[in-house]
């Protein structure tokens, strides 16, 4: 009996029946798709920034991929997670490790790059890498390094060489910048906050002289 004056039944296991819970099972299985050819073996992650670059160059939207590696930090994959516009690209997280898992791979690089010639990162590819790099060491596999690639540059970006704190520490990253957005929003919250007792103000003004819109009474001399 509850509360409501309810009762409710509960079905009573038959001991001559059986009962059963399914079993759903998931058969993924990669594919081969585009080889990428290199004069040089690929079997580290310098190799693969040099791959990557020519792959990604001259493009005219975001690409985002990801190299599946070994415990030996040696190439065994690739895969295009997403194609953006010419400022961004989609990223879901959990696409970025999918093939890692089906490769068994222990780590990953992403790779993007940025049609605008700029190799500087956006506050959005901090986030994103923030983001993946916590997801992976939950995980158990670990992102070697983010590289962003710009058209007609011969240079890159390497978030390892000038940003390691977000691979490294990114539960803290993501910490401090959620950080800043609080503080950010919370003079734009008391300044909506002012404007609205001010409109208040206003509009008892001009309830009280029997005028329909505040805007009518903002230039009335206020008693001091």
């Amino acid at each position: 009996m509850t509360d409501t004056g309810k009762t409710y039944t509960y079905n009573v296991a038959d001991k001559h029946k059986l009962y059963e819970l399914k079993e759903i099972k998931v058969r993924l299985k990669p594919e081969d798709g585009e080889s990428l050819l290199s004069n040089e073996i690929i079997d580290s992650p310098d190799a693969v920034i040099k791959l990557m670059q020519g792959y990604l160059d001259n493009l005219d939207r975001e690409k985002l991929v990801v190299v599946n590696l070994d415990t030996q930090n040696r190439p065994l994959s690739y895969h295009v997670v997403s194609i953006g516009d010419v400022n961004r690209s989609l990223a879901p997280i959990q696409n970025m490790y999918k093939t890692a898992i089906l490769n068994n791979a222990t780590s990953i690089m992403l790779f993007h790059n940025h049609p605008s010639g700029s190799l500087v990162p956006s506050r959005t590819d901090d986030i994103i890498t923030a983001r993946a790099a916590y997801v992976g060491q939950v995980m158990g596999i670990h992102i070697l390094d983010h590289v962003i690639v710009a058209n007609s540059n011969d240079d890159f970006f390497s978030y390892k060489r000038n940003k390691s704190e977000i691979l490294e520490t990114p539960r803290i990253v993501l910490d401090k910048i959620e950080s800043s957005d609080i503080s950010e929003e919370l003079p734009v919250y008391h300044a909506v906050r002012n404007n609205d007792m001010h409109a208040n103000n206003s509009n008892v003004v001009a309830s009280q002289i029997g005028l329909a819109e505040a805007e009518d009474v903002k230039d009335i001399p206020r008693k001091k």
